[in-house]
């Protein structure tokens, strides 16, 4: 990574002519290129996920006809695989790398979604599709998160993180509103055009470099 350690003791170097770094921008260094790819990424893809997520419960109850309970049941088990998923997805991004999960968690989120437009008349394919869904989601996080702070100093990593977090919160609030006029009136355009943009934010990723935090953890130290 590029990134270089600026969070020096207060004041080294300050004093020192040549430096060409002007005080203001000490211990801020600018966002590498994989950085700024990651959190545009992050943006788009809860852009994408909560264009259609929170109207799930909808789209199964009134077009595919499921049970209120059935719904509860459905949505629960998606939620606690996406929530609680990471006691798996923790152990599977140490085996396989960094930029690998985050490619499979993306290659399972776009064949979700892609899912769902046949889905539309069908129960048990919408079901799946949601729980594939969900899988892609709990192991995407944690390798995003890693490979974002991978080979920052650790007084910058909080920042990152932050940032992270700001362009999660950000698609999550923008996708509802985005996808409301076509939820229910054309489903299957609202999933055609989310399947194309998780697809080409996962080809983005195959792009992003390989390093350290791409290589899969040996045995002995694989947790």
């Amino acid at each position: 990574m590029s990134l270089r350690r600026t969070d020096g003791a207060p004041g080294a170097g300050a004093d020192r002519g040549g430096t060409g770094r002007a005080p203001g921008r000490r211990g801020h260094p600018p966002l590498t290129g994989p950085q700024r790819f990651l959190l545009g990424g992050s943006f788009l893809i809860t852009l994408g996920s909560f264009a259609v997520l929170p109207y799930m419960s909808v789209l199964l109850h009134q077009r595919l006809g499921l049970g209120l309970g059935t719904v509860g049941f459905v949505l629960a088990v998606a939620s606690l695989i996406q929530f609680a998923g990471g006691a798996v997805a923790g152990p599977v991004t140490g085996r396989i790398g960094l930029r690998r999960a985050m490619l499979l968690a993306l290659g399972l989120r776009t064949a979700g979604f892609a899912a769902f437009v046949p889905g539309l008349t069908s129960p048990v394919l919408a079901v799946g599709a949601l729980l594939l869904v969900s899988a892609g989601a709990a192991l995407y996080l944690p390798a995003n998160k890693a490979y974002l702070v991978e080979g920052a100093p650790e007084a910058r990593r909080p920042r990152l993180l932050s940032a992270s977090g700001s362009a999660f919160n950000a698609g999550m609030a923008l996708g509802p509103p985005a996808a409301a006029p076509l939820v229910m009136g054309s489903p299957g355009v609202l999933f055609s055009c989310v399947t194309v943009l998780f697809a080409l934010v996962g080809a983005g990723h195959a792009l992003l470099p390989a390093g350290a935090a791409d290589r899969p953890a040996d045995g002995s130290s694989a947790a």
